[in-house]
């Protein structure tokens, strides 16, 4: 039985305050209600879409709720949920006849969905920027939370359900072998060795093979989300992208006051003006004939796959990260991340 009530939101709560507390919800939907009654539903999905197109935090979840959502009544038998289960939808409200929340089923862990398509975990770079943190210790095995990075990054990945990890290495590679071939076997983890550096993207292309499932996720190792993947491969089943970008949005603030000007003639100024960017994560979702783009055996970079797919015209969709995520890759903000630990 899921333990909903955490979930539960009224109409006028503001999405900024929502957002605040849903990375630490197990269950990333938000129930609303006006006035104790039922009112709808915002799914991880409808809060990516909404900041794709929007900036600001402040709208009230009830404007843009879903009011119509698969739900059941408190009545509902097998035939019901199977039929509610067929429609793809994670999770399922049940509602009593005066508007009440009874219970929220989990499509998931009724299913116990596991997963065959490959995860490949980018972890083959020196660590240049932790010099000499990782002068003996490859980037991918510094300590977090008194475990390997690396590790909480697969062990995240098998309680989802993926159970075909391929660690793609380079630097020290030696010691990451090592230390996973001791673990007891959870999930099938093959190791794709470069002989010389490949970059972010090139990796990709000389660790698949014949036996690759896709849509596959690539993962750059020295990152930390909240990030469900499995939502990221519902994103790419439904919308048959080419590839997809997990994307976040930073604020930056210029330090300067800016001027617009016309032919010498100042027209406005405007003091320290702020500026929202999408920046990429790091973390992506591709199928196979994306990673044909890819050439053999050289360096390529995803800047450079990214570049060449839109040249292709192929379909590149960008993935709103609302949760949590932080890179750890620079000696600064390694040690920010240990000191708030």
């Amino acid at each position: 039985m899921i333990n909903f009530h955490k979930n539960v939101f009224e109409y006028n709560t503001k999405l900024s305050d929502v957002l605040k507390k849903i990375n630490y919800l197990k269950h990333k939907i938000i129930l609303i209600t006006q006035k104790n009654k039922f009112f709808g539903v915002l799914t991880d999905g409808d809060i990516r879409r909404f900041f794709m197109k929007n900036i600001s935090k402040d709208i009230l979840i009830g404007e843009i709720a879903n009011k119509n959502p698969i739900k059941l009544g408190n009545s509902y038998n097998k035939k019901d949920l199977n039929k509610s289960l067929s429609s793809q939808i994670r999770y399922i409200p049940v509602i009593s006849k005066d508007k009440k929340i009874s219970k929220l089923i989990d499509a998931h862990l009724l299913k116990k969905e596991k997963y065959k398509n490959h995860v490949f975990i980018i972890a083959g770079g020196l660590g240049s920027r932790l010099y000499p943190i990782t002068k003996k210790i490859p980037k991918p095995m510094l300590m977090i939370k008194k475990k390997p990075h690396l590790e909480s990054v697969v062990d995240k990945l098998i309680e989802e359900g993926f159970q075909n990890i391929t660690l793609c290495l380079n630097y020290k590679y030696e010691n990451i072998i090592s230390y996973f071939k001791k673990r007891k076997k959870k999930a099938d983890i093959s190791y794709s060795i470069e002989k010389k550096r490949l970059g972010t993207a090139g990796p990709i292309r000389f660790g698949v093979n014949e036996k690759t499932v896709f849509p596959m996720i690539v993962i750059n190792a020295d990152l930390i989300t909240d990030l469900k993947f499995s939502n990221l491969l519902n994103f790419q089943n439904n919308n048959k992208n080419a590839l997809t970008v997990g994307v976040k949005r930073e604020k930056y603030k210029l330090p300067f006051a800016t001027v617009d000007y016309k032919k010498e003639k100042i027209l406005s100024i405007t003091e320290k003006p702020e500026k929202f960017y999408y920046f990429n994560t790091g973390i992506y979702m591709m199928n196979r004939d994306i990673v044909n783009l890819i050439p053999k055996n050289k360096k390529f970079d995803m800047p450079d796959l990214i570049s060449k797919t839109l040249s292709k015209k192929k379909i590149v969709t960008a993935f709103y990260i609302y949760e949590n995520w932080y890179d750890f890759g620079t000696r600064e903000n390694y040690k920010k991340l240990k000191n708030d630990k």
